[in-house]
C-alpha cells in the first residue's frame, strides 16, 4: 500500500479523457465482495451484513470519490477495506463474531487518495517554492550586505534609513 497519492492524470473510463481531479472526498458505502463477476455491488444497509450466517470474507466500507469534468461520471476509490481474520492484527476493530464455532474479527485497512488532486499540486508547488527561497538565502553571504548597508548608514544619514527600510520592507 502507498502512502502518497500517484502524481498522474486519472483516466475516465468513460469518455476516455485525462484530467487532475478538483478533489476527492470520503464516502461511506458498505459494498459486498463475495460475488464480484458482476462488479462489486453496493449493500444498502449495514444489517444485511450481519444478517448473513456466512459474512463475506472482505468489503469495502469507505472510498475515495471524484467526478470526471467531461462527463461528469463519478470514480470511487477503495478508502477502506474491512478483513475477516482469525486473529486479531494492527488495526481497528469493528466487532467480533462467531462462524461455525471459528471467532472471528473484522480489521479495517485504510487507502490513502489514489491520485493527487488540485490541493496537493498546489502544496507541493508551495513547498517546492520555499525551499527554493531557503536555498536562495543560504547563497547569500550576510557579512557582505551587512558591510553594504553600514556603509550605506555611514554616508548618509536618517533620511537613507528610511529610504533603506522601505525598499527592505
Amino acid at each position: 500500500m502507498q502512502n502518497t497519492p500517484k502524481k498522474a492524470e486519472v483516466t475516465c473510463p468513460i469518455c476516455i479523457q485525462n484530467f487532475i481531479p478538483e478533489a476527492f472526498n470520503i464516502e461511506k458505502v458498505i459494498m459486498d465482495t463475495l460475488n464480484t463477476s458482476g462488479g462489486v455491488q453496493a449493500v444498502p444497509d449495514r444489517s444485511i451484513v450481519n444478517k448473513l450466517t456466512i459474512k463475506p470474507s472482505n468489503y469495502i466500507r469507505k472510498v475515495w470519490i471524484t467526478n470526471c469534468p467531461h462527463c461528469n461520471y463519478v470514480l470511487r476509490f477503495t478508502a477502506e477495506v474491512a478483513k475477516k481474520e482469525l486473529k486479531e492484527l494492527e488495526g481497528k476493530k469493528i466487532s467480533s463474531f462467531a462462524e461455525s464455532g471459528t471467532t472471528y474479527f473484522y480489521n479495517l485497512y485504510n487507502y490513502p487518495k489514489p491520485y493527487m488532486d488540485y490541493t496537493d499540486y498546489y502544496n507541493e508547488a508551495i513547498s517546492n517554492i520555499k525551499v527554493e527561497i531557503n536555498k536562495s538565502l543560504e547563497t547569500l553571504n550576510i557579512d557582505e550586505w551587512g558591510g553594504s548597508m553600514s556603509r550605506f548608514f555611514n554616508r548618509k544619514k536618517h533620511r537613507s534609513f528610511q529610504v533603506f527600510n522601505t525598499i527592505l520592507c
